[in-house]
């Protein structure tokens, strides 16, 4: 699939739909047509957005520590999201997107500020 959005390191955190030309009527058409399309499979709840991905880092808390994990798998089935990580390359837990946030986290200093929020 042919991108039709650029983002550049450069603008720090600015996100700019512009590419190297200027877009004409036709590259605008096709972003309409794309985010079109996105929004209507929102819609008719065809869109999943999922908080990690398969090899991901994963931070998990359990009571007053912090445990990296990496996710091995990820299942979308009629009862909802399971994502399958691994602990120490034997244990595997299974986690719900709304864990997210919650107990599990994608940054380390977020679960490290969660966990001193916790002890306070």
């Amino acid at each position: 699939m042919k991108r039709l959005t650029e983002a550049n390191p450069s603008w720090e955190g600015q996100e700019f739909w512009l590419s190297a030309r200027d877009p004409d009527d036709e590259d605008i058409e096709d972003i309409y047509f794309r985010l079109k399309e996105y929004e209507d499979a929102e819609e008719q709840r065809r869109l999943v957005q999922l908080p990690c991905g398969i090899d991901d880092t994963v931070y998990g808390l359990s009571g007053y520590e912090i445990y990296d994990m990496i996710v091995d798998n990820i299942e979308i089935s009629r009862d909802g999201i399971s994502i399958y990580v691994v602990e120490d390359d034997t244990n595997v837990l299974t986690l719900e997107p709304s864990d997210f946030g919650d107990i599990v986290f994608l940054d380390l200093e977020k679960a490290k500020q969660k966990l001193k929020e916790g002890l306070e």
